[in-house]
């Protein structure tokens, strides 16, 4: 699997905060996912149910990488290969990375 956009992630949203938000990563230079009506349409992107989830789903995605990163240094530090919170922080990693589905 090739490695995702590099952090950071960002939230960008229009001047009026009402048109268009969406994710842009790699300082400014590739948007991930745009949301929104107006500029760029319906039909540019994810759509939560609402504005406000959209908005909230937007800022998860956004700090997706930095989680990644704290998940993979949980399992660098973790001195127990049996230890079950280490064996569940694997599977999350390997899924986000595409290993599991």
């Amino acid at each position: 699997m090739p490695n995702h956009t590099p952090a950071p992630w960002t939230v960008f949203r229009s001047a009026d905060k009402t048109q268009y938000l969406g994710i842009e990563g790699d300082n400014e230079s590739t948007s991930i996912v745009l949301f929104g009506t107006g500029k760029y349409g319906d039909e540019c992107g994810v759509q939560g149910r609402t504005r406000e989830e959209a908005e909230a789903n937007a800022h998860l995605m956004a700090v997706a990488p930095d989680m990644l990163a704290a998940l993979k240094l949980v399992i660098d530090n973790c001195g127990n290969p049996n230890c079950k919170t280490c064996r569940t922080v694997r599977a999350v990693v390997d899924k986000a990375e595409g290993r599991q589905s």
